[in-house]
């Protein structure tokens, strides 16, 4: 028989939990030895739950244990188990690839299919450092932006993943923006020259020229 309710019981993700219900029932047959069976998770045939939750675990149980004697006959008793989250760190889930960008054509690139959290309803907020002038990241994980003939280079960028607790996991990637071979231009019009008969006449343009590239 059911000597006393079992009170519900809290758990915590990553911790060892145990529970005794023995104690919670009885049999008034002299001799009789119960044996414990339960609607989730594990006991032992004595009464013992024993376990350590993982994150998967996390929520509310509605859990029956069930003694039974000898000859089969059962007492039962329900309570509730909440396993309680502790907040997980996020994680990179594959690292970034190294990207290429070209001169004047618009870059797009989200990262956030790299990193995951395994706590449920966890929202990621995402931020970069080393990115060309002009560069942006929204905070959903996309950076963004048109290199113009001055980014032309390559840059370490670090990726920061920050979960609502403030942890955080970072990775980074190399970005090398390609440049695209750009027209010389003019600096400053040629002015109009003079030059005389039988006397040697030397002009250098150059400075009136200028390239980008260069």
């Amino acid at each position: 028989i059911l000597l006393t309710e079992i009170a519900d019981q809290t758990a915590t993700q990553g911790v060892s939990f145990t529970l005794d219900v023995s104690s919670y029932f009885t049999d008034v047959d002299l001799g009789d030895v119960l044996e414990y069976s339960i609607s989730e998770f594990d006991i032992d045939s004595s009464g013992v739950i024993i376990g350590i939750p993982d994150n998967s675990d996390v929520g509310s149980y509605t859990l029956t244990v069930t003694a039974t004697d000898e000859n089969s006959a059962t007492a039962t008793d329900t309570f509730v188990l909440t396993v309680e989250n502790v907040d997980d760190a996020p994680t990179v889930l594959s690292a970034i690839a190294d990207q290429t960008a070209t001169q004047d054509i618009e870059f797009i690139l989200d990262v956030s299919s790299d990193f995951t959290d395994v706590d449920v309803g966890d929202v990621l907020d995402y931020t970069a450092s080393g990115l060309p002038d002009g560069f942006t990241m929204s905070s959903l994980g996309v950076i963004n932006g048109t290199p113009s003939n001055a980014e032309v280079a390559s840059y370490v960028v670090l990726v920061t993943a920050t979960d609502e607790s403030e942890e955080t996991v970072l990775d980074s990637f190399l970005l090398t923006v390609e440049n695209v071979n750009d027209a010389p231009q003019l600096v400053s019009t040629i002015t109009d020259q003079i030059a005389t008969e039988d006397i040697a006449f030397s002009l250098d343009v150059s400075s009136n020229f200028t390239d980008p590239d260069e």
